[in-house]
């Protein structure tokens, strides 16, 4: 039986500002405004849920249906530098310049307006608000909109500093896209609900997000 409430997770006892170090990357372009992400040592205390707790081990319950998934698009997400609106909100601009969107039936590039609003959590997560202008090869306008959730494990964090790129087996990195659009061609994409994984990720010079994109059926 589920408990009738369930206490908040502890932060033990971190400071709030321990989970918003400034991280300067530099580029040909010059340093890149300060990004408050968590350091390796916050990462490495982030206390994971009592599963237990909140029924979802097996006993506690168990599914009636069953997720399915079939491949949708890959898409290329140019990053410019973030601007700083809080303490733990960063704005990104994202470039139209080397953006890409491939998949059956459709290919289509990133237009302005689009951007990415990445906010801190307390517990040190990362959850991300992208709302993209997608323009097809052969002229149809299509909004994109997804959340996501990044958990990046230490090392990762250290090399994302650097300005190194990671991929999905160092970070957790999902988002959930749906899509608007009044074209009648791309219409289908009206009624799709997407799960989207991270497969590379990469700040500084290159800095880039790319998804693998999926319909959920």
């Amino acid at each position: 039986m589920l408990p009738t409430a369930v206490s908040p997770l502890p932060l033990n006892g971190w400071p709030r500002t321990s989970l918003a170090e400034a991280v300067h990357l530099h580029s040909q372009e010059g340093t890149v405004q300060p990004f408050q992400l968590p350091t390796p040592g916050d990462l490495a205390h982030v206390p994971a849920p009592d599963l237990a707790l909140i029924g979802l081990v097996e006993g506690a319950a168990s599914p009636s249906t069953a997720l399915e998934t079939e491949y949708l698009m890959t898409l290329y997400v140019p990053l410019e530098r973030p601007l700083s609106a809080a303490d733990n909100l960063k704005v990104w601009n994202i470039r139209s310049q080397g953006s890409w969107l491939a998949g059956p039936g459709i290919n289509a590039k990133i237009v302005n307006p689009s951007g990415d609003w990445a906010r801190v959590m307390p517990s040190g997560h990362i959850r991300v608000d992208v709302r993209l202008t997608l323009e097809s090869d052969d002229g149809h306008t299509i909004s994109m909109f997804y959340n996501g959730i990044v958990h990046m494990k230490a090392d990762a964090m250290q090399r994302v500093m650097r300005g190194e790129s990671i991929t999905d087996k160092e970070a957790y990195f999902v988002v959930a896209p749906t899509f608007e659009t009044r074209s009648e061609k791309y219409s289908w994409l009206n009624g799709v609900q997407a799960i989207g994984k991270m497969v590379s990720f990469q700040r500084g010079g290159e800095s880039h997000v790319k998804y693998d994109i999926f319909r959920v059926k």
